[in-house]
């Protein structure tokens, strides 16, 4: 994705697109200008934005605003624990204040997890994944997929915590075709999905700057839809993972509703690059 560095008031409104919402401990101020543009986008209030290799957001916590817990043993939370200056007191020495970000990812074989590339939003930041039966692991590689692309995958220090994994997707998805979208929740401990019915083909798509290779959209087909955060949830049909989830509307409120779109990165055009992640695993 293109790489554009924002200041911390644009952080927050950009991060509306990827539904991110804060565990900090204190509100930022937020220029409306993004999330004006983007009711024109997608007719639904949210923002965006994205980075060449990390997307300079904050918080993400992902789910499907359906209340129906879902077992999967081939998805898991991303949590990270970062540390910032507070915005109440900046010039006041040790003014830290923790925030916490979350996102979703999916197991595809060998250790290896698939997710957005903007959730892993610091090279610095120790992140952890953790599975509802409380299983937990520390990222310790990360790879990123091509610029524009919102692909990453990246590697734990403990590769048993998932004994089951997606496989990768043999086609493009299709006009029509039904998939289920998957993540989890700052509200909730458990994963929830929302299934979902492309209406677009893969193609580039642009939100403001922002280009969004390999993408294409889809519209809920009940109440349930992305909400909170679901950035770097699967969208998947069977045991193939099609596609990780990129943006949709702002919805903090997590309220369902039918007909609301969303932004996914398709998997299939990134096989290649992820078949040989693989493979270099293997040894």
């Amino acid at each position: 994705m293109d790489s554009y560095l924002l200041g911390e008031k644009d952080r927050k409104i950009v991060g509306g697109i990827f539904h991110l919402q804060r565990l900090s401990f204190s509100p930022f101020t937020a220029s409306f200008f993004l999330l004006t543009v983007f009711l024109l986008i997608f007719s639904e209030s949210a923002a965006a934005s994205a980075t060449n290799d990390v997307l300079p957001v904050n918080t993400m916590y992902p789910q499907a605003s359906s209340t129906k817990a879902t077992e999967d043993d081939r998805v898991a939370r991303i949590e990270t624990a970062k540390s910032k200056k507070r915005e109440d007191s900046p010039g006041e020495a040790g003014s830290q204040q923790q925030e916490m970000i979350s996102c979703s990812a999916s197991h595809i074989g060998k250790g290896v997890w698939l997710t957005a590339k903007h959730c892993l939003v610091s090279e610095q930041a120790r992140s952890t994944v953790i599975q509802p039966d409380g299983d937990r692991a520390s990222i310790t590689e990360k790879y990123f997929a091509r610029e524009g692309v919102d692909l990453a995958l990246f590697v734990v220090d403990d590769s048993s915590i998932s004994t089951s994994a997606f496989s990768l997707p043999e086609t493009l998805p299709k006009i029509s075709q039904q998939l289920t979208l998957i993540g989890f929740s700052a509200l909730h401990s458990y994963a929830s999905e929302a299934p979902v019915k492309v209406i677009e083909g893969v193609t580039t798509n642009r939100v403001l700057w922002q280009e969004y290779k390999d993408s294409f959209k889809t519209s809920s087909i009940s109440p349930s839809r992305s909400c909170g955060g679901d950035s770097g949830g699967a969208v998947y049909s069977g045991n193939e993972i099609i596609a990780v989830h990129s943006a949709g509307p702002l919805n903090e409120q997590c309220q369902g509703k039918k007909g609301s779109p969303m932004l996914h990165t398709a998997v299939f055009p990134s096989n290649d690059w992820i078949l040989q992640v693989l493979k270099s695993r293997e040894g």
